[in-house]
């Protein structure tokens, strides 16, 4: 058997001549065999389209192989230095079985060392074949033995994990501006376009005088390489009037907002259907988010020119799981575009894995997700056991976190514990000053706020994004699943479940948890529960009132010593998922079974009508708290509007009053005056309500003017 590295090309290198380019050309080496291509000169983005093909001596052990690719620039043709470029190191288990079921794959280009300056993407195809099959692919592509470095370290031969890239995404916006040359009777036309399965229509605009305006933006994600087309069609009432296809590539990438997009003049297909005018751009400033934004492990543009340097390392060590009620387990974590996945574990409880993985990190505030799944025999589904997910900014830097955390599978029954995975978590900051300098710049690229998308829109974009790495990620070899992407992904985060709706809640009372203990005590300091306490409070609120330039100050310092004194109890390790916070203890098998389902739903329609009803009970409460607080707003416009005279002639005459009475009285002696009123002891308070509060209540609202 032969394996054949296809070496397609390279991207954004690195320059190494002296004068801003350099003249690469790749190695490559498997099993002590090694070759070349030929050398590109002066081109940071060369294009080699030369296959290299290796003898395979054990085909059933390739999958724990590593080949090892290194690029490096050539001094003799380019000058300079014969440097490094970048290496990549990928296992045999992501070669494919077959030339056809290759896909050209982007690995970004690795450091040799820590301070090692490398950058850029090197485009890879890599598949098995008889020797017969490839004999052509020799002759056609001569290689050249090179001889080993001494440098050079030895190829990796232990068994190894497998690793995945996403695609690089990029949003594609095409502006569609107007239609000229139209016949006629064309009456109501819109466009209609498509891209890899995504469909966007311009609302209908009405041709008149053979020409049509829209001026509406269409936004789609695009993956690379941009082999499919750009469909667009215009359509009228009754038939679509005309239709172009146009070509995809990486020419059209846009990275400053101040230069527009290229404006370009379609002429439709059909004869006499006229022309359009079209700005189409990828819009590379932007981050193409698949993960929701609280979730994500990226935070960078799609242009690499626009990327931040790194600021340190992230190290995982998958060590092993216990009590997994698994056949055959396995373990994926993903950070950024990169995703690993173990090697499954044949009939092992208690699987061992020992794999150790690293990402460079551009922003502390992203999130590692680590997901245990059962892989699925006989065409059957990937099973969830249970994710964890640490953030990198609850981490301290060179500290390694080890330890067992629980995974937790959701299903019908409710919130089962599936066994404990191991991991072992490191994060090394090299740069302290660019760190602390991130927290106060926005959390996406600049051009997402100067240049904001739709809320909607962007949840749209989302899952066309989630939907093009699972495709990817489903063609590698061994595939990695849809529903383990999906999962891996969050892509049913936004999915309606009784119990997410109550963990919500529960955190957002939880906010004002704190207001309401500090109502109480000080309910308590009114009610002279405590004597001592409530003079003291007397002292303090008086001497704020004399000298009010020390409420901020005193303010600052309360803070800070909250903050000090609750060092002691910080958390000491990364914290798992928690059942408590998501409701998953006391959830209904029912709500359970709701949150699970399909969407459109699956159930019978008894079923379905039941859940029906209880969530008009839920959505009638909250229409009742809605209500009620529209009702408490409109009771303080009315003191002004003059629906009810009487009330607002009382509010104007006592507003003139308090206007004079404060014009001529001290205002720290009004309010130690009201500090002493509002403290005053029990024995002078009416148990009955104010007269300010039996005002307000009287006021009208808008609620008895509702059908």
């Amino acid at each position: 058997m032969k394996l054949v590295v296809e070496v397609l090309g390279a991207t954004d290198l690195m320059p190494k001549d002296g004068h801003g380019s350099a003249s690469p050309f790749v190695e490559v080496g498997f099993e002590g065999q090694r070759r070349r291509t030929r050398t590109v000169p002066q081109d940071l983005n060369p294009a080699w389209n030369e296959a290299l093909v290796f003898d395979v001596q054990d085909a059933s052990a390739l999958r724990e192989r590593t080949i090892d690719v290194v690029v490096r620039n050539d001094r003799t043709a380019g000058g300079g230095r014969r440097g490094f470029l970048g290496r990549v190191r990928v296992s045999g288990g992501a070669v494919a079985s077959s030339e056809a079921a290759a896909v050209p794959c982007f690995f970004p280009l690795d450091k040799r060392g820590l301070f090692s300056n490398i950058r850029g993407d090197l485009a890879l195809r890599l598949y098995t074949s008889s020797p017969k099959k490839k004999a052509h692919a020799e002759q056609k592509h001569p290689v050249e033995p090179v001889e080993k470095r001494p440098d050079e370290p030895p190829p990796r031969t232990s068994p190894g994990p497998k690793v995945f890239f996403s695609p690089r995404l990029c949003y594609l916006r095409v502006h569609v501006v107007e239609a000229q040359e139209l016949p006629h009777a064309a009456g109501l036309l819109l466009v209609k376009a498509q891209l890899a399965g995504q469909l966007r229509r311009t609302r209908p605009a009405q041709a008149k005088s053979g020409a049509a305006v829209w001026d509406e933006a269409l936004w789609f994600v695009a993956a690379e390489p941009y082999d499919e087309p750009l469909a667009i069609s215009l359509e009228g009432k009754d038939e679509p009037l005309g239709q172009v296809l146009l070509p995809m590539d990486a020419s059209m990438k846009r990275t400053d907002r101040r230069r527009p997009p290229p404006a370009r003049w379609l002429g439709l297909a059909k004869p006499g259907a006229g022309k359009i005018h079209l700005q189409v751009s990828l819009e590379a400033g932007y981050h193409v988010l698949d993960e929701p934004l609280h979730l994500c492990s990226d935070l960078l543009p799609a242009a690499r020119s626009l990327w931040k340097p790194s600021l340190g390392l992230l190290e995982l060590g998958l060590i092993a799981a216990q009590d997994l009620p698994a056949a055959r387990p396995f373990c994926v974590a993903k950070y950024g575009s990169k995703w690993v996945r173990t090697r499954p574990a044949v009939s092992a409880t208690n699987p061992t894995w020992n794999d150790q993985h690293a990402w460079e990190v551009h922003d502390p505030c992203t999130v590692l997700t680590v997901g245990v799944f059962d892989q699925g025999q006989d065409q059957r589904p990937d099973q969830r056991l249970g994710k964890v997910r640490i953030r990198v900014s609850t981490l301290e830097s060179g500290r390694v976190y080890t330890g067992a955390y629980p995974l937790l599978a959701l299903g019908p029954s409710g919130a089962r514990k599936t066994g404990e995975v191991q991991l072992a978590v490191r994060f090394t900051c090299t740069n302290w000053a660019n760190m602390m300098c991130l927290y106060a710049e926005p959390l996406l690229p600049r051009l997402h706020y100067v240049q904001p998308i739709a809320v909607g829109l962007l949840d749209q974009l989302r899952h066309q994004a989630v939907r093009a790495v699972a495709e990817r990620l489903a063609r590698a070899e061994p595939p990695l699943r849809r529903e383990v992407v999906e999962c891996m992904l969050e892509a049913d985060s936004h999915g309606f479940g009784l119990r997410r709706s109550k963990a919500n809640f529960y955190r957002v009372t939880g906010l004002f948890a704190g207001l309401g203990a500090a109502a109480r005590w000080f309910g308590r300091v009114c009610a002279w529960t405590n004597p001592g306490t409530t003079v003291l409070v007397h002292g303090l609120l008086l001497v704020l009132v004399w000298w009010p330039e020390l409420i901020f100050p005193t303010l600052f310092l309360y803070l800070f010593l909250v903050g000090v004194s609750r060092f002691r109890i910080r958390p000491r390790n990364p914290t798992g998922m928690d059942p408590k916070l998501s409701q998953a203890e006391w959830a209904h098998p029912d709500e359970l079974d709701e949150e699970l389902d399909s969407f459109p739903s699956s159930r019978p329609p008894e079923v379905v009508r039941v859940r029906y009803d209880r969530l008009r009970c839920v959505a009638g409460r909250l229409q009742t708290v809605a209500g009620d607080l529209a009702t408490q707003g409109e009771r303080v416009q009315a003191l002004l509007t003059w629906r009810d005279p009487r009330a607002t002639a009382m509010a104007l005459t006592l507003a003139l009053a308090l206007a004079l009475f404060l014009y001529a009285v001290n205002l720290q002696a009004l309010a130690s005056v009201g500090v002493l009123y509002l403290l005053r002891h029990p024995r002078f308070r009416a148990r009955t309500p104010s007269v300010v509060f039996n005002f307000y209540k009287r006021l009208p609202a808008k609620s008895d003017l509702l059908i």
